[in-house]
């Protein structure tokens, strides 16, 4: 008797097989929403940022030989809702970081190493110890060693696709 033939064996695979259909097309499926920008009412302050224009050189507050109070409103209100540009550009680039990390989770992933050693056993070693009498074998030698590691998570799911379009959001 064959295998191929047996009932035993063709009653369960077919039995499996609209599951294992099921299964395949559910894998296609993202997890979760999809993302929806919220609306944020932006503050007419920032009061963490708030600060006041103190130097006292006069070739730093230019406008204010122009006499216009106005113009010395405009520039109060702009310097004490700026936000500092160092700050605001690491922002930016921890966020643009961040996305980057987590996209570079739907890529491959590769590791390679190498090593190279040059080493010598000493005769006064427990190594040697036991070798009989007349017999010196070579003590110097080169160890080379060379290892490569690949793996890829694939996004069955949805997990890294949704974590790259919530880091686009941040």
């Amino acid at each position: 008797m064959t295998l191929a033939r047996s009932p035993c064996l063709v009653r369960p695979l077919a039995a499996m097989l609209p599951a294992a259909l099921v299964a395949a097309l559910a894998s296609g499926c993202a997890v979760g929403p999809e993302h929806r920008v919220p609306d944020v009412e932006q503050p007419t302050a920032f009061a963490t940022q708030a600060a006041s224009f103190t130097s006292a050189d006069p070739a730093e507050q230019w406008w204010r030989a122009l006499n216009d109070p106005l113009l010395d409103s405009l520039v109060a209100e702009a310097l004490a809702g700026n936000l500092d540009l160092t700050r605001a550009g690491a922002r930016v680039r921890e966020a643009r970081a961040a996305r980057n990390a987590e996209a570079g989770a739907a890529a491959p992933q590769f590791d390679a190493s190498g090593k190279v050693s040059r080493d010598s056993i000493s005769l006064n070693g427990e190594n040697l110890a036991n070798l009989p009498p007349g017999f010196t074998p070579r003590r110097s030698f080169t160890d080379y060693r060379v290892g490569f590691d690949a793996s890829w998570e694939l996004d069955f799911f949805g997990r890294t696709r949704r974590a790259v379009e919530a880091a686009d959001a941040r």
